[in-house]
């Protein structure tokens, strides 16, 4: 019988496919509260400064901190000094989240020689050059044209910063509206020197940082400021950061601030919400989510190749201008090899293929080349002339376990928490060409939370 691959137009064939994943792991399961529950610890005690602060988060590698309540009073200011992996800022408070005085995470100001640093969480801005300046950094950062003398870029995030005929180009938008994963603002880029001067450019600001505060109730009445840092010279300025604030009630009339040549994002999850005061920079709200993401953990697949060709790390899914096309020298059954991180070796992997009408093909293999943070699956499969590949697999994921009241408790980097204080069990992710990759959080009980291009 002639293979279907060798049918049809060659010109439009286009291979799209779906990758779902089902991450399953053991957990003990937590009583529902009616009421938002950060799942704080309380391991960092409150924490009620009576004068101006900077901490150090350096104790604090992964930027969590555990509270029992927070009370910032008026005339207090909290800045910070990032740790070494320029994590945000994550407060989980038990109770009351009272801010009456400031939080800042403001981006730097730039100066001639030095670029600005960004906020915890933020990206420092360019180098000034001559001839050649440096970018902004992070993915909105302000760019760099060869052979144009300007000023620096400007950082977008939330929004578009605005383009100048004088100035580098600024940077594209980025994030989405549920802030996950929590990504500081971009840095401003470098402005251009003059060789014939002692002009040597000037340097761009930094990007404001990120912070999450997730608490039983959060009264601002004072600021959280996450601005965009001033250009130093002829630099880009920095785009505003990111503060996303979750609990059961939110009242005042106080600020938060994502301002920059691009606006940062804000996002307010909140059962009820009596917010009167101001907020400056991209603006979203919702229903409380998914706290945190799992970092190392998180399992992925992807299709590497079909048939020997490799597939794109960015496809664009679209039938006019084809992602794969086979040569004709391929046909049934054909090759696959898919590309899997944190997925323990030896697990069983389902490839299904699935034409435009009649019964999927279905074929299952394990991951036994490289490691179980990095490894490859092969498949030999007879597929349609057109269709859905969708690549799935059900694997365990190892979780952190301290004990607390002779309780196991579970990292919340490694699963998460449900806002009614009940972790994940399980992670379910699908992704299919010229797509967002679509995560949904399932927890023990079965609830479903969908994050659409949360990656």
């Amino acid at each position: 019988m002639k293979s279907p691959l060798n049918e049809g137009n060659r010109d439009t064939f286009l291979w799209r496919f779906a990758v779902l994943m089902l991450a399953h792991v053991a957990l003990i399961a937590a009583s529902s509260h009616a009421q938002f529950d950060s799942g704080s610890t309380g391991a960092d005690g409150a924490f009620m400064p009576t004068q101006d602060v900077t901490i150090d988060m350096s104790d604090h590698p992964d930027g969590i901190y555990h509270y029992t309540e927070v009370r910032i009073p008026i005339g207090v200011t909290v800045r910070f000094i990032p740790n070494s992996a320029n994590t945000p800022v994550r407060w989980l408070v038990e109770g009351e989240c009272v801010i009456e005085g400031t939080v800042n995470i403001d981006g730097g100001n730039g100066i001639l020689d030095r670029p600005a640093s960004g906020g915890p969480g933020g990206f420092r801005g360019g180098f000034g050059g001559d001839p050649v300046p440096g970018p902004g950094m992070g993915p909105g950062g302000g760019k760099v044209v060869a052979n144009f003398t300007g000023s620096g870029g400007y950082a977008s995030y939330g929004s578009a910063a605005e383009e100048n005929a004088q100035r580098h180009p600024s940077g594209f938008p980025y994030g989405n509206i549920f802030l996950l994963p929590l990504l500081g603002g971009s840095g401003g880029g470098g402005g251009t020197g003059d060789a014939t001067s002692s002009n040597l450019g000037g340097s761009g600001g930094g990007g404001g940082g990120a912070i999450l505060i997730a608490a039983k109730n959060i009264l601002l009445s004072g600021e959280i400021s996450s601005r965009g840092g001033n250009a130093g010279g002829n630099g880009g300025f920095g785009s505003g950061g990111a503060i996303r604030l979750v609990c059961s009630g939110l009242v005042g009339t106080g600020q938060a601030a994502t301002d920059g040549t691009g606006k940062g994002r804000i996002r307010i999850e909140s059962i009820t919400n009596l917010f009167g005061g101001q907020l400056l920079g991209t603006f979203t709200s919702g229903s409380p989510g998914v706290l945190i993401l799992p970092q190392s953990t998180r399992p992925s697949i992807r299709i590497g190749s079909i048939g020997g060709v490799a597939v794109g790390v960015n496809p664009r899914g679209r039938l006019e201008e084809p992602d794969l096309i086979l040569p004709e020298t391929v046909s049934n059954p054909v090759s696959v090899v898919l590309e899997l991180q944190n997925i323990p070796l030896g697990t069983d992997i389902t490839l299904e293929a699935k034409p435009r009408s009649g019964a999927s093909v279905v074929v299952i293999a394990q991951n036994t080349s490289g490691t179980d943070l990095d490894s490859s699956a092969s498949f030999s499969i007879d597929l349609p002339e057109d269709g859905i590949l969708e690549a799935r697999a059900i694997t365990n994921i190892s979780v952190a376990k301290g004990v607390s009241g002779g309780e196991n408790k579970v990292s919340l980097l490694k699963t998460g928490l449900s806002p009614t204080g009940e972790p994940f069990s399980r992670i379910e992710v699908a992704s299919a060409l010229g797509n967002a990759q679509r995560l949904v959080y399932i927890t023990e009980s079965g609830g479903r939370f969908t994050l659409d291009g949360a990656n």
